[in-house]
């Protein structure tokens, strides 16, 4: 309300975290630029800032109590409002001012906020007018097919095994998931999850593996349990741990030629790995690649996706159903908040929580999207992207955002080095005879 807005009160309350690392307060006042300037001079810290910032010294003479002000953190004011004090937020430690203050921090100040403007005001509250009526009535796609055109590289089909690819159990719902670690130099941080596609190769995301210099260590055969949080070992007995996982070295990244970081554009990744893993066992299969003619285009209805399920610690596959999201209204949930990245063609779009009451799932960095279709009488999963962009809470309004990996299947065909010890050449043409 304007009358609030516009309240000159000068008392103040900075919230930020202590010593303890608690979250602590301390009253302070607001002083003008003038004396503003003379504080962080007498302080022996020189700070040239904009007038508009709003600067705040302690309220008392003696100095209580020692406070940084971090990045985020609030000035607030305290005023009667219906009765009983409120606070309202008026100002907040912006990253420009908090990197500054990191060469020398000031424990005791002055302390420099960016004020909540009328228009920063007006902004908030109409996003949060668009968003809730958006989330309201969400806006989800009914099943529709999705028709694809053919890739160009289909000679190289002999590089799938399509009578064993993208088969799943109960026990090992996905059994392409890899977790990635770093080489070095700690080896038992994940960067994400990695799809395994052949015996030997791996795609993911650029982010996963935009080191090509470096290697990694993808460790395949997870069980039902989640990944991240429990770990079998020598000491489990056969039920728990049934069969042992794979650990593979890669040999070499292929990044995107075209990918960019910044805004994820083409972002994709293809790794081979230095020795094939054993896909002999439930533990550990490649899923398909969607090459061949007749499950090339699809119906949205046959989507699932990989998600870590909060309530049960697992992870499992869920369908997606009417949580597939429209690119268009898609991109216009994520550019409310000016993002760098567009939603185009190249993406899908996925929602994980579409109302406050239900169940909060996870989708891990690099979770695969595939289609459930029929090949040759049984149901197969077939790699349709994975996940490059992620609310980082369960948010009922932003979509995750994967990689549409249809877009990039010849680029992963013509990228893939031909098995050495074949007697002809994948790259050339197929000529059958009729003798």
């Amino acid at each position: 309300m304007d009358q609030l807005h516009r309240h000159n009160q000068t008392e103040v309350l900075i919230l930020s975290k202590g010593d303890s690392y608690e979250i602590e307060s301390k009253k302070l006042t607001t002083v003008d630029y003038r004396n503003c300037q003379q504080r962080f001079l007498l302080e022996k810290h020189f700070h040239s800032h904009n007038e508009n910032y709003t600067c705040a010294i302690e309220a008392e003479k003696l100095r209580k109590m020692p406070l940084y002000s971090m990045l985020g953190s609030p000035m607030q004011k305290p005023i009667r409002y219906g009765g009983s004090t409120r606070y309202f937020l008026y100002g907040m430690d912006i990253e420009n001012l908090y990197g500054q203050y990191s060469i020398l921090p000031l424990k005791y100040g002055p302390y420099l906020f960016e004020s909540v403007t009328k228009e920063a005001l007006d902004w908030i509250v109409e996003n949060i007018r668009v968003k809730w009526r958006q989330t309201s009535f969400i806006s989800t796609s009914k099943n529709e097919r999705v028709h694809l055109s053919p890739v160009q590289h289909a000679s190289k089909r002999a590089l799938f095994n399509f009578n064993t690819c993208g088969e799943s159990s109960s026990n090992y719902p996905m059994p392409w998931m890899g977790n990635v670690f770093s080489n070095a130099p700690f080896f038992n941080v994940s960067r994400c999850l990695a799809t395994l596609i052949t015996d030997q190769y791996v795609v993911g995301s650029g982010y996963c593996f935009s080191d090509i210099t470096s290697e990694y260590v993808i460790v395949f055969g997870f069980p039902k349990e989640n990944p991240f949080q429990r770990e079998c070992s020598e000491t489990n007995d056969s039920a728990s741990c049934p069969l042992p996982k794979q650990s593979v070295t890669t040999q070499r990244i292929f990044l995107h030629p075209r990918y960019n970081r910044t805004n994820y554009g083409n972002d994709i990744a293809l790794a081979k790995l230095f020795t094939p893993v054993d896909t002999s066992q439930p533990n550990v299969k490649p899923i398909c690649l969607p090459i061949i003619d007749e499950i090339r285009s699809y119906d949205t209805s046959s989507l699932v996706m990989d998600i870590g399920d909060y309530s049960n610690n697992q992870i499992k596959l869920l369908n997606v159903d009417d949580r597939f999201i429209h690119l268009t209204d898609c991109e216009k949930r994520w550019q409310g908040l000016k993002v760098k990245f567009t939603i185009d063609e190249s993406k899908h779009c996925v929602i994980k929580r579409r109302t406050i009451d239900e169940e909060c799932v996870r989708v891990f960095v690099g979770a695969s999207l595939h289609s459930l279709q029929r090949l040759e009488s049984s149901e197969r999963h077939f790699l349709r992207g994975f996940q490059v962009i992620s609310p980082g809470e369960c948010s009922i309004y932003y979509p995750v955002v994967y990689t549409n990996t249809d877009g990039y299947l010849d680029w992963i065909l013509e990228t893939m080095e031909q098995p050495v010890g074949l007697p002809f050449d994948l790259r050339k043409e197929l000529i059958f005879s009729e003798k």
